[in-house]
């Protein structure tokens, strides 16, 4: 009943509901709401929708939720198209921010506190180009020391996930196909008009919570039961109907880190998840392949 409106799948596929059948056949038992008192289990999974009204079977996102209803406010000014350079700053204290907006740099000054909300990859790189970050990092590509902090960029955590995929010929999968195409065209216009059928699917209907092994306290894997062949998320693409699971360690022991590869802003940042660096969760990752196996 909040803003951000969370349903339950009105037009879940019945090869999502299959599964779930099946997890029950390996007793995992059916979990109705995975954000209820107990998350361990199997089920469809909620969505975030707009469940009537104009923009009904469409995502109500972060921003329609919360951001768009505010654009009118006085108190808020939203740029696009506008990159963060580096914080201003007086000694270690933040000031305001450079920003390049239409080929400008622009200075914004704040009368009260600077929030820096850039998500895991765009936070440490606005830090370390502001000078604040691990002193070598910074020496090395030319960068004033601010604040030698060496957290800066590390402890990167990822959710590796596993992928097993086949071909199906059920109608209530999804290929991009001829006959795929097709059914997509007709799911899209009957969308367009109800709100309703494929095109309100997440497309990961059904999924679990599970424990690799009895001995573990609390789930350390989850599962995403997809209505399609899915191949590293959609960079390559199958023509064949299909289904896929993702198989994820919830909580990786590895750790990656954040870096920079220029002092350019522009330039993307130095990624490395540093995946599968702790032996612990391959061997998580394979109990959980093993397991979802059984339930094809």
């Amino acid at each position: 009943d909040g803003p951000l409106k969370v349903t339950d799948q009105r037009f879940p596929r019945p090869i999502s509901r299959a599964f779930v059948a099946a997890a029950g056949h390996l007793q995992i038992p059916a979990n109705p709401d995975f954000n209820g008192e107990t998350q361990e289990g199997a089920g469809l999974y909620q969505v975030t929708q707009f469940p009537d009204g104009p923009r009904r079977g469409e995502r109500c996102s972060a921003a329609a939720a919360y951001l768009h209803p505010a654009l009118t406010r006085p108190n808020l000014t939203v740029l696009t198209h506008t990159r963060a350079e580096r914080l201003l700053l007086d000694g270690k204290r933040a000031t305001g921010l450079l920003i390049r907006r239409r080929g400008r740099r622009i200075s914004l000054s704040a009368r009260r506190e600077v929030l820096v909300c850039g998500g895991a990859f765009g936070s440490p790189q606005l830090l370390l180009l502001s000078g604040i970050g691990p002193e070598a990092e910074l020496r090395a590509h030319g960068l004033p020391v601010a604040h030698a902090l060496e957290g800066v960029g590390r402890n990167l955590q990822d959710h590796l996930d596993y992928t097993i995929s086949h071909r199906s010929l059920r109608r209530d999968t999804v290929g991009l196909n001829p006959r795929g195409l097709m059914r997509l065209a007709k799911a899209g216009l009957h969308w367009r008009k109800t709100g309703e059928g494929l095109f309100a699917s997440p497309m990961a209907e059904g999924g679990a919570f599970l424990r690799s092994r009895p001995e573990e306290e609390r789930p350390d894997l989850q599962l995403h039961f997809v209505i399609g062949i899915v191949d590293q998320h959609m960079r390559k693409l199958h023509l064949a109907d299909g289904f896929s699971a993702h198989v994820c360690v919830l909580r990786p022991k590895s750790r990656g880190a954040v870096g920079l590869t220029s002092a350019n802003p522009a330039t993307p940042p130095r990624i490395d998840p540093a995946f599968l660096s702790a032996p612990e969760d391959l061997a998580c990752l394979m109990r959980g392949a093993r397991l979802t196996e059984l339930l094809k």
